[in-house]
């Protein structure tokens, strides 16, 4: 890859296979990170096949700066994102 952005350019098979080579017994969960890479089509195949969290940073980012706005907000778990966008705060 010749920039950061050339990320976006790998077909969403690349991160499934990238993420299945890095996984280890041992790890809680997998974090997957830049922005521009296709992640959200293979999100819910890895935590199927893996039998763990998966995490990208598009996901993290808007939990971290306002998840809970969004429970207030009443906006209703999204499936086919993942199980980190399955659960909601009391």
């Amino acid at each position: 890859m010749s920039t950061g952005l050339s990320i976006g350019d790998l077909e969403p098979s690349v991160a499934y296979r990238e993420s299945r080579k890095v996984d280890t017994p041992e790890a809680d969960a997998v974090f997957l990170s830049g922005t521009n890479w296709r992640t959200i089509d293979v999100i819910e195949e890895l935590e199927t096949d893996l039998k763990k969290p998966v995490f990208t940073v598009n996901q993290v980012t808007p939990i971290a700066s306002g998840w809970a706005t969004l429970c207030k907000l009443g906006i209703a778990p999204k499936p086919g994102f993942g199980s980190v966008f399955s659960y909601l705060l009391p």
